[in-house]
């Protein structure tokens, strides 16, 4: 493993192209900038914002969404906007523009439903991580946690995208 300029550890193979498909299926766009991500937390604290907002992260020294982007469409349904932000670097940069305990990072998975602000509980907006590594096949346990964890409120917003 290589250690980029901000001390991220890098693997030494290309992304996947197939990934990227993957992804891009699952209509989950990637950032990959700070304005980008500035964009995304003004969208996380817009108190008018009547819609989830879900974002992925790769683990350190890996490539890709650590859960997959084509499982989280098919848990929150159409019209649900999914982000992944690749580097540790970028999704420290998102938790500095967010309030205390709103991050995600390593991995982990977070829906941020409506109504994020300072007075927020965190809890009620989930954050998903397994520490094993073992989900990445998307076990039937990891799906009914993600299930369990992020309720079906996704699918009863009625969204437009909003990106």
């Amino acid at each position: 493993m290589d250690r980029s300029a901000h001390g991220e550890s890098q693997s030494a193979d290309p992304p996947d192209p197939d990934d990227a498909d993957e992804t891009a299926d699952a209509d989950c766009v990637e950032l990959s900038s700070e304005p980008e991500l500035t964009t995304l937390a003004k969208a996380i604290l817009d108190a008018r914002r009547d819609y989830p907002i879900v974002c992925l992260t790769a683990r350190p020294g890996e490539h890709d969404p650590a859960l997959s982007a084509t499982f989280v469409r098919e848990i929150v349904g159409p019209g649900v906007p999914i982000y992944f932000v690749r580097t540790r670097r970028l999704t420290r940069y998102l938790g500095s523009l967010l309030p205390p305990r709103f991050d995600v990072w390593d991995g982990a998975t977070r829906v941020w439903w409506p109504g994020v602000s300072e007075r927020s509980d965190p809890i009620e907006h989930p954050r998903i991580y397994d520490p094993s590594g073992r989900w990445a096949g998307q076990s039937a346990k990891a799906r009914r946690r993600v299930r369990d964890e992020a309720p079906s409120r996704a699918h009863a917003q009625t969204t437009t995208r909003a990106r």
